[in-house]
């Protein structure tokens, strides 16, 4: 007994690249790259659909959540907007025409893990999402309408503004799982200004995966 037990640390040295064999193959890092349809409501509304894109970069936290850092782009409506502010005799008028958001977001696939260890490829994988971020909304007033009198209300051109992300969407991986993948998500994107705008959003997007020696520059 004593002598098997001598040789179990080699033993165990032995299984250990059977076991990172598991770990090794799964990509950690990803790109992310989507297109759709949104349209605001609210303190900013709007009256059709317009176009939204997005790049995101994600990493691999555990088998049910991955973190990303997104830019998005939505399109604004280009309609007047008024502001109020107590120091202004005329309440201000802008003309929100485009939205650049950076956010910090989370997925959450709640139904199954994500990576299937036996056959070494990424499953398909229902999901929900949520984030926090910062918006840069273009907003310069119309043509011939003055802010009044009092000190400046609105930035040069834009408005830094807090916003929040909410979602649901699908994961469909291609080819062996391993490479890439496609997805379609819904999301209600939250703009805080004065109230509140939200943009629902209906997107479809391509998801390319790397492992650590892709994603290191410095490999």
């Amino acid at each position: 007994m004593k002598r098997s037990l001598r040789y179990l640390p080699i033993l165990l040295l032995l299984t250990l690249p059977v076991h990172a064999g598991y770990f090794s193959d799964r990509p950690d890092f990803s790109l992310l790259f989507h297109t759709g349809a949104e349209e605001p409501n609210g303190f900013i509304p709007g009256s059709a659909p317009a176009a939204e894109i997005g790049g995101w970069m994600g990493i691999n936290i555990d088998d049910h959540l991955d973190g990303f850092f997104g830019v998005d782009y939505y399109t604004m409506p280009n309609q007047p907007v008024t502001l109020s502010h107590p120091l202004s005799q005329t309440p201000p008028v802008v003309q929100p025409t485009d939205d650049v958001s950076l956010t910090l977001d989370t997925r959450w696939y709640f139904l199954n893990e994500k990576w299937d260890y036996a056959r070494h490829h990424y499953n398909i994988s229902p999901y929900l999402f949520t984030g926090l971020g910062i918006d840069l909304v273009v907003d310069n007033p119309p043509p011939g309408v003055t802010t009044g009198a009092g000190p400046p209300v609105l930035s040069s051109g834009y408005d830094i503004l807090f916003s929040m992300n909410f979602g649901a969407g699908i994961d469909f991986p291609i080819g062996d799982g391993r490479g890439w993948s496609i997805y379609t998500e819904a999301l209600d994107h939250l703009i805080f200004w004065q109230s509140t705008t939200q943009v629902f959003d209906g997107r479809v997007g391509v998801r390319f995966l790397l492992d650590t020696a892709h994603a290191d520059p410095f490999h």
